[in-house]
């Protein structure tokens, strides 16, 4: 397990950093670890949290009618404003998305919405929905970083009766 920054202030629970340890590590560019496998935080050591229901994502209309069709269920999101005349909509997840894998791996990588390109791994929105989603995170050192995440595996999608 990677080494604790003495830089960050506070002292770590047993179950992992504070969310000030999270924020300050973030912003000196520290490495931040998975507790239970001491690799950093990345994709491929994660099942999918950004993607599972509950989420709030912004889509274009292609892009919820190419979600529906995978089956993802999803509810109207009206508490963000939106710009008059914008196409794009918020919508909550109410369903896990229709394009994860068994593993949490995306099956339409290489043309997800936009909203999941933008998505930052190791961004604090990352880490909120690895917490809710049963992760739990301590801050390495730059001298002594945690071990890289294992690459996600990614699966060529296959057409539905096409």
């Amino acid at each position: 397990m990677p080494a604790m920054s003495k830089e960050i202030g506070d002292q770590p629970s047993r179950e992992g950093a504070t969310d000030r340890q999270l924020i300050r590590a973030l912003q000196q560019g520290l490495p931040i670890a998975d507790i239970r496998t001491g690799e950093q935080v990345g994709c491929g050591n994660c099942s999918g949290a950004c993607c599972r229901a509950g989420m709030v994502i912004s889509l274009r209309p292609e892009e919820r009618a190419q979600m529906e069709e995978v089956g993802t269920q999803m509810e109207p999101y009206t508490d963000i404003p939106l710009r008059p005349g914008s196409s794009i909509k918020f919508f909550t997840l109410q369903s896990d998305c229709g394009n994860l894998g068994q593993k949490g791996e995306c099956l339409i990588y290489a043309k997800r919405p936009v909203a999941c390109r933008s998505f930052q791994e190791q961004s604090w929105g990352c880490l909120q929905v690895r917490q809710v989603a049963g992760f739990t995170h301590t801050v390495g050192t730059n001298e002594n970083p945690p071990p890289q995440a294992r690459p996600v595996e990614i699966s060529p999608r296959t057409s539905k009766g096409k």
